[in-house]
């Protein structure tokens, strides 16, 4: 199981690719969305780490975040850059840069905040 620090070192890797991408390529914009999600994974695991708790899928984080009083505000911002990663990568829905400014970026701060990070 990573440790809390391991999944840090990984949650602002990801966020620093995803913010020295040229959102003005749609290709980028994509990739940074599904960064963004990564990370709010990592912040999410570091949080859970320091519970000792370990989450193997998508679907167990989501149940654990939605049952930690701690930080089951966030679980729509979860949802959210969820959904929005699913659609870059799998759909052909074009995204504007709009939507990673205006939704993705801020559900990441408030998944940061309310994990401590």
């Amino acid at each position: 199981m990573p440790r809390e620090d391991e999944h840090l070192q990984k949650a602002i890797h990801n966020e620093s690719f995803a913010d020295s991408l040229d959102l003005s390529e749609r290709c980028n914009l994509e990739w940074a969305i599904t960064a963004l999600f990564y990370s709010a994974i990592h912040y999410i695991e570091a949080y859970f780490a320091r519970c000792g708790v370990h989450c193997l899928d998508h679907n167990q984080r989501a149940r654990e975040i939605a049952r930690d009083p701690s930080i089951r505000l966030i679980f729509q911002d979860y949802r959210e850059l969820q959904t929005l990663s699913t659609a870059a990568r799998y759909s052909a829905r074009v995204f504007a840069e709009r939507e990673y400014r205006l939704h993705a970026k801020p559900s990441l701060q408030r998944i940061k905040s309310a994990t401590g990070h």
